[in-house]
């Protein structure tokens, strides 16, 4: 299998408009990827701080009022990770494109089954838990915010607080295991 056939092979949560010229997909990615990298941290700290406090002053009124800003990071949880995963896999096609290195068949499986284990299928089966409970946490943040109050939501903050840490620490290591492999493609 060639280089090109093993990357396209991925399927991000998020298509956008696909673009067909490698090197317009890869600007279109950044301009969607940058602006979340310096949006997400700021509302998973937030989150955090806002689990954290209500827990030690038990108040409840901060953790009511926050289901707009946990909804937000789960959308991120769902949302970034796709993109960044795609930008990486955009711009080392692109490289691969200049080095006319493209077309080169790969008899790397591991790298073949890397890549074919990030689509949204194959993530869901291995986080099947997590992701349920991250879309309990979102309909229950969505129904808090549409409703006054909402008695299961008091109860959300452990799940709430689980979910966004596990997920954004897959995330990293996925982010990491991708780099490497695609740095060591030559």
């Amino acid at each position: 299998m060639t280089f090109e056939n093993i990357l396209k092979s991925y399927k991000p949560t998020w298509e956008g408009e696909r673009v067909k010229d490698i090197s317009q997909r890869t600007t279109y990615l950044k301009v969607l990827v940058w602006p979340n990298v310096i949006i997400y941290p700021i509302i998973l700290v937030l989150s955090g701080y806002i689990i954290v406090q209500s827990y030690l002053t038990g108040n409840l009124s901060e953790w009511n009022s926050a289901s707009l800003i946990i909804l937000f990071s789960c959308v991120f949880q769902i949302n970034l990770p796709r993109m960044t995963f795609d930008l990486l896999i955009a711009q080392k096609m692109k490289s691969l494109k200049e080095s006319n290195e493209l077309k080169k068949e790969i008899e790397d499986t591991e790298f073949e089954n890397f890549i074919s284990g990030l689509t949204n299928k194959e993530l869901f089966k291995k986080h099947m838990i997590p992701a349920l409970l991250l879309i309990l946490v979102a309909i229950a943040a969505i129904y808090t915010e549409f409703t006054e109050s909402f008695i299961i939501w008091e109860y959300m903050r452990i799940p709430a607080a689980a979910v966004l840490l596990y997920f954004t620490i897959q995330f990293l290591i996925t982010f990491k295991k991708l780099r490497n492999k695609l740095n060591n493609l030559r």
